[in-house]
């Protein structure tokens, strides 16, 4: 995440930022990481129009922060398929653990429009055995 961002002249920008203040706790190394949920979520609706981020964050928030950003949830009724623009869980108890090049690309038009999600996978592709 830093050498992207240094490559292209900008910042790393944590959130909440250590030090403050979250749910009466101070944020530091040990703080959970769905802390951070909340905070990032409000940065990210608060991008002026025609923005661009990117958002580095570890598997247990991913599909929370979708969600906060207008992904919706799959039910049994409506599962989650190839090409649809939904989230398995917001809890992440559905994240494949053994799974690390997971990228999503999340593509917000506009305001009330519903955002367009397309999930990639980093590398070679597996065979299965």
């Amino acid at each position: 995440m830093e050498a992207v961002a240094k490559a292209q002249g900008l910042s790393v920008i944590q959130l909440p930022k250590p030090g403050s203040i979250v749910d009466g706790s101070t944020v530091n190394d040990k703080t959970p990481a769905k802390v951070a949920i909340k905070s990032l979520v409000e940065a990210l609706h608060q991008l002026p129009s025609g923005s661009t981020a990117l958002v580095g964050v570890n598997s247990d928030n991913v599909y929370a922060i979708l969600h906060g950003l207008g992904v919706h949830v799959a039910s049994s009724d409506q599962p989650c398929s190839l090409v649809s623009t939904c989230v398995p869980c917001v809890d992440n108890t559905c994240f494949p653990r053994d799974e690390f090049d997971n990228l999503w690309i999340l593509i917000v038009d506009s305001v009330g429009q519903p955002p367009h999600l397309i999930h990639l996978r980093y590398g070679t592709p597996r065979m299965s055995p």
